[in-house]
């Protein structure tokens, strides 16, 4: 028997590990933790020519492309649709695995689930033929799951009522936790001096991403107060675009604001920047086309007991809740106060990371899991 015909859960996603994205992060970690109880998971992913360690219970088939399906492997994907037991449960865990299985429908004869992240709901709004086809097939899942209250609003709005929609929060895995090692791998990183008071954020070089504004606010308070030369800035994530990367060393350097833009960095350096860091800083701004869904790096930043000053946009509310600072104005003026009132008050700090730190156990992979797919854990409480 092969392992497609004793699956339970089959995920088609155009997005997995090692890739680093969100989609990828939440189909290893739901397909790891349902593999951990027994469940037979079976991924079809892209292929990035890395090898990755076997995960129990868990068999992945890489014939797709990072963020696309090409039409060579439509034949081989109906096949394996088709071979699966009749209660098998098929994921499709981003839109274009949603459009491509619902296209192939009368070919594999199967129903599906449909996983709408906050990236791609806001993609749907369009009124061309294919958006169209896609809200469709979106509204023909038998069941559809949303990262966050946010993005079951504006999937609604946008797309419609599903048949059946449920909100499942995405979950943090436990490495997270872990204590940060004594040093930072990275060069730039290690530079930083001992006596700094680093401020973080951790997202591609985006201007929804609100970089700029973080700057600017950190620009006026340190026009509010002269003492503070020993602000240190830093901005972890890949450069998407280049003008903006620019745009944030000018103004940090006419500001005379310390920052470090190292890139991509790891885990571990991850970990020790976020123990480091006074607090971390998303101010997510609403751009046309793109939204904030969920905001996992809050948790991944919480779970050092970082603290994080966030902006009232799409599901960031949700996951940081009354544990960190929610600027609902979106002003500079008011994140800058309320950078200075973390700076000067260490105590009123450390209690908001500890206060965050607790709120990111609500959010576990196996709550994820168990939302989804509660006929997988009958008997096993």
């Amino acid at each position: 028997m092969t392992a497609m015909q004793k699956t339970d859960l089959l995920i088609v996603t155009c997005e997995y590990s090692p890739f680093p994205g969100g989609i990828a992060t939440y189909c290893k970690s739901l397909a790891a933790t349902l593999g951990a109880t027994g469940c037979q998971v079976a991924v079809i992913a892209p292929d990035y020519d890395e090898a990755e360690p076997d995960v129990p219970n868990v068999s992945v088939t890489r014939p797709l492309k990072h963020h696309s399906i090409p039409p060579k492997t439509f034949p081989g994907l109906v096949k394996q649709l088709r071979a699966l037991p009749k209660d098998a449960i098929i994921l499709c865990a981003d839109i274009r695995s949603v459009a491509i299985v619902y296209a192939l429908r009368f070919l594999h004869g199967r129903s599906f689930r449909a996983m709408v992240h906050g990236s791609e709901v806001s993609k749907l709004s369009s009124k061309s033929i294919v958006n169209r086809q896609i809200r469709q097939a979106y509204l023909q899942a038998e069941k559809v799951y949303f990262n966050s209250d946010a993005t079951a609003r504006i999937f609604r709005t946008t797309v419609g009522d599903p048949k059946d929609g449920l909100v499942t929060h995405l979950g943090l895995s436990p490495d997270w936790y872990v204590d940060p090692p004594p040093e930072f791998e990275d060069q730039a990183l290690s530079a930083l001096p001992e006596c700094a008071k680093v401020f973080c954020s951790v997202g591609r070089l985006d201007s929804r991403k609100g970089q700029l504004q973080a700057i600017e606010a950190l620009a006026a308070c340190k026009t509010a107060d002269k003492t503070m030369d020993n602000i240190h800035y830093v901005v972890v994530g890949k450069t998407v675009d280049v003008e903006y990367r620019y745009a944030l060393i000018d103004r940090a350097h006419e500001a005379g604001i310390n920052l470090l833009l190292p890139g991509p960095v790891s885990q571990s350096d991850l970990l020790r920047l976020f123990s480091l860091s006074v607090a971390h800083l998303l101010f997510a701004q609403n751009v046309p086309g793109k939204i904030e869904g969920f905001g996992l790096v809050l948790l991944e930043a919480g779970a050092q007991a970082c603290p994080s000053i966030v902006s009232d946009v799409g599901g960031i509310p949700e996951v940081v809740g009354d544990a960190g600072i929610i600027v609902s104005d979106g002003k500079t003026e008011t994140y800058a106060k309320e950078i200075t009132r973390l700076l000067e008050d260490e105590v009123s700090a450390r209690a908001l990371g500890e206060r965050m730190l607790a709120r990111t156990r609500e959010f576990t992979w196996e709550n994820c899991a168990r939302a989804s797919f509660p006929e997988f854990f009958v008997g096993n409480i």
